[in-house]
């Protein structure tokens, strides 16, 4: 009896230890990491309230707001760039990578490059306001969205994006993605701009103008 007494003791200290190191393990795997780093920046401009500076970090779920006369451009993790114009204010409510991304424009004007994933069909990313969703694969885009007209408007640099109108800011990425595959979807090709039209409660036909970078 005395001689499994050593041998099962081992065997316990063994089974211990590769539970502490699968928990570290966890631990690791559940580790929190930022999204997009501060590239650019002009001004002020903050990330949950506190200010950002340069390679600053931010995470999914953030809200980045600029004051007036301030930019800040930041650079994500899936080698998109979104630049926050003076006066706006945004959230990352979701970003993991080449697909299913959300950012929420709460008020002002953002313009993203989001470079093509051949493998992707989906919308790598989507953008939303309070009346409007846009979709996009690779392009390079802006997007506005006036606070007091309730206007949500896009102009395309390059590419093309899915744009249509919403009844609120709620929906999900599946749930916008879903809507923005639908045949009321406009698609705004570059060198177009179009808005949703309150009167009308529709998308404006997309309308060819100049456009200067």
């Amino acid at each position: 009896m005395k001689f499994f007494i050593i041998p099962t003791i081992a065997l316990l200290f063994c089974a211990r230890l590769y539970a502490v190191e699968s928990a570290n393990e966890d631990i690791i795997d559940d580790e929190i990491l930022p999204v997009g780093i501060v590239k650019y920046l002009r001004g002020s401009a903050f990330r949950n309230g506190t200010s950002l500076s340069m390679d600053s970090e931010v995470y999914q779920g953030d809200t980045v707001r600029t004051l007036k006369s301030s930019v800040v451009k930041i650079a994500m993790i899936n080698d998109a760039t979104i630049t926050v114009a003076p006066s706006s204010e945004m959230v990352i409510e979701h970003y993991i990578g080449q697909d299913e991304n959300l950012i929420h424009l709460l008020k002002g004007v953002m313009r993203a490059k989001v470079n093509n994933n051949p493998m992707n069909k989906e919308n790598s990313l989507i953008v939303k306001s309070e009346t409007a969703a846009l979709g996009v694969r690779g392009t390079d885009f802006q997007f506005t969205y006036n606070t007091q007209n309730r206007i949500s408007s896009v102009l395309t640099y390059e590419g093309v994006v899915g744009f249509r109108k919403i009844q609120s800011s709620k929906f999900s990425y599946s749930d916008l993605d879903n809507a923005l595959s639908q045949s009321s979807t406009y698609e705004v090709l570059k060198g177009q701009y179009s808005a949703n039209n309150l009167k009308t409660g529709t998308i404006n036909v997309p309308t060819k103008i100049s456009v200067k970078q």
